[in-house]
């Protein structure tokens, strides 16, 4: 099948993005205010501080704030596991799933997280982490390299 592929109006594609995907979500501002851990298992409670209005006038967690979130969990996470003081370098995510089953409202969150699958490699490990969002309204698992040539 040969389709033309026509291009849109400008005032036509603005129209219909989101405002939220092209500014708003650089209005989310959300801390880890407490982070508690063991070997087997870690919990942080994430605070939103200032959040972009919603159309609908309800605040939403949004899937980009969560990411970025559940990234943050990881990182402190895995540098504490390492015996860290401070982050010493970038980690890189290899795989992303999550699952969003129920909207989460409140301004106040907890992630929690188990470190299931380590492998590793000569400069770094590979870390699998599972867990889960506000009692399960988001369940996630993510795969990311955690540079670790600097502790050595």
């Amino acid at each position: 099948m040969n389709e033309t592929i026509q291009p849109i109006d400008n005032g036509l594609l603005l129209a219909l993005q989101s405002d939220y995907l092209i500014e708003g979500y650089k209005q989310d501002y959300v801390e880890l205010a407490l982070f508690d851990y063991s070997l087997e298992l870690c919990t942080g409670l994430f605070k939103v501080t200032e959040a972009y209005a919603p159309s609908d006038g309800k605040f939403h967690l949004s899937m980009t704030t969560v990411t970025n979130c559940i990234s943050q969990i990881g990182i402190v996470y895995a540098g504490l596991l390492n015996g860290l003081k401070k982050k010493n370098s970038e980690v890189y995510v290899m795989e992303y799933n999550i699952r969003f089953l129920r909207p989460i409202n409140e301004l106040e969150f907890n992630v929690t997280a188990v470190m299931n699958r380590i492998k590793r490699k000569k400069d770094a490990i590979i870390y699998t982490m599972n867990g889960e969002v506000q009692q399960g309204a988001f369940s996630y698992e993510v795969t990311f390299l955690f540079p670790i040539a600097e502790m050595l």
